[in-house]
């Protein structure tokens, strides 16, 4: 892939490198043993941390009595369902039972942005960062397929305020949670989340 590109033209050969047909993306069902190896306490607790919080979660699935899978983009913004793009495991997330019915599926920005705005990082700041990344890579797998992309303002198939995104992209650096899911993932699925290894090309492609 030329990295000389810029704006629609990386988005549309960073996408297609991202859909070759030799990365996979698991069942959902698969998940329930997948993020317990990709979300894991580096720090050795035997738990994983949870999306937004890090509340320490058992790994074993319980029927969503103290987790569940965190759509961090929610089934309802492009019709995702539980498969494909609904079953991104870059995309999705462990979360307490609470957190996830919290958040529902309200667009990411600030409190500040309107009041159907759900902040990412209203816990732990770092995850409006790591929130904005995950958007980024469904914003461009997705696009040509599935129509995901991001705006100003909610749409059906539009997520999260992309000035929003973009500012926390630069403001919150690389987690070294990220860096290990992504490796992890690698290993697992053959596919990286590209916006982790160059947090760039965000910039590259919508600019800032």
């Amino acid at each position: 892939m030329d990295l000389t590109q810029t704006g629609a033209s990386l988005r549309t050969s960073l996408g297609s490198l991202l859909n070759n047909a030799a990365y996979s993306i698991p069942s959902y069902e698969a998940l329930k043993i997948t993020l317990p190896q990709c979300d894991l306490d580096p720090n050795g607790s035997g738990k994983m941390l949870g999306f937004y919080d890090e509340t320490k979660l058992p790994t074993k699935w319980d029927d969503q009595d103290t987790w569940n899978r965190e759509h961090v983009w929610p089934k309802s913004w492009g019709s995702l369902g539980i498969s494909g793009p609904g079953a991104d495991p870059h995309m999705l997330r462990p979360a307490s039972v609470s957190i996830n019915s919290d958040r529902h599926n309200y667009y990411y920005g600030l409190s500040s942005d309107g009041s159907s705005y759900w902040d990412p990082g209203q816990y732990l700041e770092k995850y409006r960062g790591i929130a904005a990344r995950i958007c980024f890579y469904m914003a461009t797998r997705y696009w040509k397929s599935y129509g995901l992309d991001l705006a100003e303002t909610a749409t059906a198939k539009c997520m999260g305020k992309k000035s929003r995104l973009l500012e926390w992209n630069k403001t919150y650096p690389i987690d070294a949670t990220e860096i290990h899911r992504n490796e992890v993932l690698y290993k697992l699925y053959n596919v990286r989340n590209p916006f982790i290894d160059y947090p760039s090309l965000a910039t590259s492609i919508w600019g800032n």
